[in-house]
């Protein structure tokens, strides 16, 4: 390192010359030190040479060593210049002036780290480059800068993220403390320090936290941060409730794999029934996937899945929940009535003070019902027996665009069913003709045959809908189920309603696998399954 050399005399510089140091330590320029030094400026006119800057010239320019705040003061004033010492320096030499210019003085405990930071390698102890020569250099005890650097390698990580680095500035200690609790978890701690914490406070919660570790096999799910965040912000999640959860998870993924051989012998797949689980804990994170009663008792209904496992299955939730737990080429017949995508709301009352009886069917909104059913097909295709029916319930309004999503998905459309109804439905009698049927599309994979010939045409009374705005007469079930199955064979409906497909393909010996997302309609459905078998 050379001697640093000063011209004798101050030079005028012009203000858009002078550059900061890249490395300059601060945090932050303090707004209050430039407001007070610029209004000084303006008054005056000129900045006086007892506050000169000392700079160094490098590549045409003046890169800043000591009077950040002045400079910045004559921006805001708008001075075309300002006196300067201009220095000779090398890097190193101007770097280590940063921190011990007379003028620098006011360095906070963090920008001293950060300077450290920059000075100490990570690979402490090259020569002339460790904790103790740097020490020695600025004049502060080792301890200190060795804490400070640390206080400092927190702050520098976290930067970037959302935190009001400004608030930083006198935390150097509260940082410190934080630095043993890994890397990863720096950017979750710091914001709760801003919040008033002492430095014995984030001492005493970073012992806390250094208890959790992330379970084997749950990092999908119980991620170590995102655990730390919620125990720091509620204060009511622990370390033993994480391994808790953990267990829980573990052994419903052991009582499936016990039972593997119980559950594919009914048609489905015991990996899609592990696929089920994670994506239900991912769901719920945060929620009931991290409340332990929560947790237990979706383990008993798995439980209870599985002792019920055999031939029939009713389920509550979205058809996406419980599709990939169907084993490949199990399903003979695909029967559903799907939303049609019309924003469907039952009941016509003559007293509009009375509520309605039903609520909006779910994924009903306005051009939802193809998109709904065309992402539905796709995903059973591959549960469909190599020759299968498909029967969709569907309006004339919407049945182009339903029959596109069943090509699309590489069925093959054989006809279009026509179901009549005894009464008719509303309309504008001035303009409409009453509507008395629904549209029944029929379609394929590979090349099923039908057990009996039946009229396109279809005749049966509809049924009472209070329980279901749409309910479908289960005799016209049973007719299609009966036509295109055999005893034994499995028929899914995916938007199961009340159970109504349930109860045909019961009536008729065969098995059924269905969902529905209402709970309401549910467990309707629960009602009337349990009555037949009763």
């Amino acid at each position: 390192m050379g001697k640093t050399k000063t011209q004798d005399t101050i030079t005028l510089l012009p203000v858009e010359q002078l550059k900061p140091h890249p490395k300059n330590p601060r945090v932050a320029l303090r707004d209050d030190v430039v407001d007070a030094i610029a209004a000084d400026l303006e008054e005056r006119g000129h900045m006086e040479s007892r506050h000169a800057l000392t700079v160094r010239a490098v590549d045409g320019a003046y890169e800043i060593i000591s009077g950040h705040h002045r400079h910045a003061a004559a921006v805001k004033a708008k001075l075309d210049g300002v006196p300067c010492w201009v220095v000779e320096m090398d890097d190193d030499e101007a770097y280590m002036a940063l921190a011990t210019s007379n003028n620098q003085g006011e360095l906070s405990s963090l920008e001293v780290g950060i300077h450290a930071f920059g000075f100490v390698p990570t690979e402490q102890g090259k020569k002339g480059k460790g904790v103790d020569a740097y020490a020695k250099k600025i004049g502060k005890p080792r301890q200190n800068v060795s804490t400070y650097r640390k206080g400092a390698a927190v702050f520098l990580a976290v930067r970037t993220s959302h935190i009001d680095v400004r608030s930083c500035r006198d935390k150097a200690q509260h940082l410190a403390a934080i630095y043993n609790a890994g890397e990863s978890l720096w950017p979750v701690i710091v914001p709760h320090i801003l919040k008033g914490w002492s430095v014995a406070d984030t001492e005493q919660w970073v012992g806390k936290v250094s208890e959790f570790a992330e379970p084997e096999g749950c990092s999908h799910w119980l991620p170590l941060a995102a655990v730390v965040e919620r125990f720091l912000s509620t204060k009511e999640f622990s370390a033993q409730t994480v391994q808790k959860l953990a267990e829980e998870r573990h052994a419903i993924m052991d009582m499936i794999h016990e039972n593997r051989e119980a559950i594919e012998d009914s048609g489905q797949l015991a990996e899609g029934w592990m696929d089920e689980v994670e994506r239900w804990l991912i769901d719920n994170m945060g929620g009931k996937s991290w409340d332990v009663r929560e947790l237990v008792a979706y383990r008993m209904e798995i439980e209870q899945r599985i002792r019920k496992s055999g031939p029939n299955q009713w389920l509550l939730g979205n058809w996406r929940d419980h599709v990939l737990s169907i084993k490949d080429g199990s399903i003979s017949v695909l029967l559903t009535d799907p939303p049609y995508g019309m924003g469907y709301q039952s009941d016509f009352r003559l007293d509009r003070s009375k509520p309605k009886r039903h609520d909006r069917i779910a994924n009903d909104g306005e051009g939802e019902g193809p998109a709904e059913l065309a992402e539905c097909v796709e995903e059973f295709i591959p549960k469909l027996t190599s020759d299968a029916h498909v029967f969709v319930f569907t309006n004339w309004r919407n049945e182009e665009a339903m029959r596109a999503a069943l090509v699309d998905a590489g069925l093959t459309v054989r006809g279009s069913l026509v179901w009549v109804k005894n009464n008719t439905g509303m309309g504008d009698p001035k303009t409409t003709f009453a509507p008395k049927h629904e549209r029944i599309i029929h379609a394929v994979k590979g090349s099923p045959i039908l057990f009996e010939r039946e009229a396109d045409v279809l005749e049966y009374d509809r049924v009472n809908t209070d329980r279901h705005p749409t309910e479908k007469p289960v005799e016209l079930l049973k007719r299609l189920i009966e036509i295109t199955t055999v005893a034994g064979q499995r028929v899914a409906d995916p938007f199961g309603g009340v159970g109504s497909t349930c109860e045909a393909a019961e009536s008729l010996g065969r098995h059924y696998w269905a969902c529905e997302i209402n709970d309401e309609y549910w467990r309707h459905g629960c009602e009337r399954l349990n009555q037949l078998t009763a």
